[in-house]
């Protein structure tokens, strides 16, 4: 066996389908220069040779497909959770926000759609992070702010108002307690010290597009991007939650953006707890997360969706290869990585192409 042929060996089907494609498309290049060569020389033996071997991983890969469809979104990577109570299993809080458009990027826009999420045990939520971000919030914003709401705990923060290095920070803070340079550093002591973990998936929306348009990625893998990056999330999220204690139960919460957006989002989240995803049974999300998702707006004042809402654009900015600060550097080592030490793989999900080299490094 080649050394690729043990490599594909333990590859799920996706990416075995893939392989599949790109034997294909050599095949076909391969007849058409055997044909000119037959046309032009005469000679096409070494040709015929690399049709033999290509027709061959064909077979193979193809027969892989046939003895193990589904790959592991078989039997083998169901949680055997019968045995636990769903009442003894603790209850995580999950709160997902969004950065960047998930459409094709004009030349000027952010081209990364970024669907952020932090987990949190639920009681850690109340005891802990709510009376921090309290806090926080009641030493920084003691005055309205011009996007409504109260001051102190009850104001309600907003990311474009708060962007690092952007135009608005400096008015949103002004000269309190030293103004923007304390500001960054308290926000970056709060993400680094609060008891939660993040998630993310990260879409290069010029590279998608430019390379998929408006056809699908797979079978697996719904059309809309926003729904793809929704089953990158949840699907690492099932992931943390089998290889925790006691499995947690996860309640989805999300921001609301309007009847028909929430709709979707419902509807692929339902979809997921009936048919799966490849890499998780169905009965996977039926077991880990609660029935459908929470929509909230942005007056419910919820310090998770403000946190998160937080978060998601540092990501965004890294993965496109912009300029990155402190906050970057904050909430990195709180991706979660498995519990292998690989958060390229569990802490954010980069695509079409993987998170960029050194991105990750300490």
């Amino acid at each position: 066996m080649t050394r690729d042929a043990e490599y594909t060996k333990a590859l799920p089907a996706r990416e075995i389908r893939w392989h599949l494609d790109r034997v294909q498309s050599s095949i076909s290049a391969a007849m058409n220069l055997g044909a000119l060569e037959r046309a032009r020389s005469g000679e096409t033996s070494a040709i015929e040779r690399l049709l033999v071997v290509l027709n061959g991983e064909k077979d193979r890969l193809q027969q892989m497909l046939k003895e193990d469809p589904l790959g592991s979104r078989g039997a083998r990577n169901r949680p055997k959770l019968g045995a636990i109570p769903r009442q003894q299993r603790p209850e995580y809080t999950i709160f997902i926000d969004e950065c960047g458009s998930h459409g094709a990027p004009a030349p000027h826009d952010l081209p990364v759609f970024c669907l952020c999420s932090i987990i949190v045990d639920a009681r850690v939520y109340q005891g802990v992070i709510e009376p921090t971000w309290d806090n926080f919030k009641m030493k920084w914003f003691p005055f309205p702010g011009k996007n409504g709401g109260g001051a102190g705990r009850d104001y309600i923060t907003h990311e474009p108002d708060l962007r690092e290095g952007g135009k608005n920070l400096r008015h949103t803070v002004g000269r309190r307690h030293g103004g923007v340079t304390e500001f960054e550093r308290d926000l970056c002591d709060f993400f680094e010290q609060a008891p939660f973990m993040i998630v993310a998936s990260a879409v290069r929306t010029d590279l998608y597009y430019a390379q998929y348009g408006s056809e699908r990625v797979d079978a697996f893998l719904p059309t809309s991007v926003y729904d793809q990056s929704l089953d990158f999330l949840l699907e690492r999220i099932g992931h943390m939650f089998i290889t925790e204690d006691n499995a947690p139960v996860g309640t989805v919460i999300a921001e609301g953006r309007g009847p028909l957006e929430d709709a979707k989002l419902q509807f692929e989240y339902v979809r997921l707890r009936i048919e799966g995803t490849q890499y998780h049974h169905p009965s996977t999300f039926r077991q880990l997360f609660q029935d459908s998702v929470e929509f909230r707006g942005k007056t419910s004042n919820d310090a998770g969706l403000q946190i998160v809402d937080l978060v998601a654009r540092p990501i965004a900015d890294a993965i496109a290869g912009r300029k990155t600060g402190g906050r970057w550097e904050a909430i990195k080592p709180k991706l979660y990585d498995g519990r292998m030490g690989r958060p390229e793989s569990y802490g954010i999900k980069c695509f079409p192409e993987p998170v960029p080299e050194g991105l990750l490094s300490p």
